[in-house]
């Protein structure tokens, strides 16, 4: 294979997706080995892929701050992706697409407006830069509440077919792959034809689920942290202080150890899941409480494990290196991301079979 495969990515956030294309990050050895038995290294570097993101863009500034703080080569274009489209901006040529077009508004948690919005008929835009650019293969991301609006797929897939590309659906359920939450994702995978060496194969694409029946818990990855207040992860210090509202009330939950997690939202208000709720208020973890640990909600650290990225990505401001985006930003740009693990899984699939479906 080619040393590597250079990238383009669209609605990048704060680079969860791309982090998983290019891979070569650290993950719990559990997310790879779910009998792995506790050693003195529960934390492993996963192998590079070969893909290399050259340029990406978003419109959320703080997104543009976590991505630049993290990723040391590439470009960052803080603007709508349609508006660059028509003033002819001269897009890097690529072999790979990667985005997670905007999503809320097909969101079973959202209000399912769909294709009525702007942020509903992205998926167009992608198409545009497939048409401009003309990669090799692009992967696309979105929630897996697409697959129950009526049309809806048929309709994104119809328009990447349109550019000249075989299309796969793959959808994955999160825990399955070795990430310690319940996510579900819709991953649209294309191959430009005419470059094809044949028509690809569904089973080529498709990923062995190496957790079934055997998920990561937040247990695994949670528990060699210590307390906000006796750390100097300025991530980990960070947590909303929002007070518990009642029982039944969006994120007024206590997480469960034990299981994964749940699915880390962007649109939160504060009302991030409990880390402890206290005895008052149903908290479970009593032998906690009794060594004197506080009621509080998930740390930004502990948002960013649960999705995957590893201690070392920061969201931290680019000018300032020592400085939290915002707690709010940190949790929303972390809530918008694709799970680096996740994508990662998919990138060393496409990664496994690029020299042999490609004409050379």
């Amino acid at each position: 294979m080619v040393s590597t495969i250079k990238t383009l990515s669209l609605f990048s956030g704060c680079g969860g997706l791309d982090l998983g294309i290019e891979g070569g990050f650290s993950t719990h050895v559990k997310s790879i080995n779910p009998n792995a038995k506790k050693s003195g290294e529960d934390w492993i570097t996963l192998p590079k892929n070969p893909f290399s993101v050259i340029w990406a863009n978003d419109i959320m500034k703080s997104a543009q701050d976590v991505w630049q703080a993290n990723f040391q080569k590439g470009q960052y274009e803080l603007q709508d992706i349609e508006q660059l489209l028509e003033q002819s901006y001269p897009l890097p040529s690529v072999e790979l697409v990667v985005g997670g077009f905007p999503c809320q508004d097909f969101s079973v948690a959202g209000k399912r407006q769909g294709f009525s919005t702007i942020r509903g008929s992205l998926y167009q835009a992608m198409a545009k830069v497939l048409r401009t650019v003309q990669p090799k293969a692009f992967i696309a991301e979105n929630v897996f509440g697409l697959l129950s609006v009526e049309g809806a797929v048929e309709t994104i897939t119809s328009a990447f077919e349109a550019e000249g590309y075989q299309v796969e659906l793959l959808p994955l359920l999160a825990p399955d792959y070795g990430i310690p939450q319940a996510r579900q994702r819709l991953f649209f995978i294309g191959f430009r034809k005419d470059v094809l060496r044949k028509p690809v194969a569904r089973q080529l694409i498709e990923i062995e689920k190496t957790h079934l029946n055997n998920p990561v818990t937040l247990k695994d990855i949670l528990q060699d942290l210590p307390e906000p207040d006796a750390t100097d992860d300025i991530e980990h210090q960070h947590y909303s202080k929002a007070k518990w509202y009642g029982k039944g009330r969006q994120g007024n939950i206590e997480i469960n150890l034990d299981k994964p997690g749940p699915t880390i939202r962007a649109e939160h208000h504060g009302n991030i899941e409990f880390r402890r709720l206290s005895q008052e208020h149903g908290g479970g973890y009593l032998q906690e409480l009794k060594a004197g640990l506080k009621e509080r909600r998930l740390t930004v650290r502990e948002c960013a494990r649960i999705q995957t990225f590893p201690d070392s990505f920061k969201f931290l401001k680019t000018a300032d290196k020592n400085t939290l985006v915002s707690g709010s930003a940190a949790y929303k740009v972390i809530g918008n991301a694709v799970p680096p693990l996740l994508a990662y899984r998919v990138a060393e699939r496409l990664a496994s079979i690029w020299d042999d479906i490609y004409v050379d």
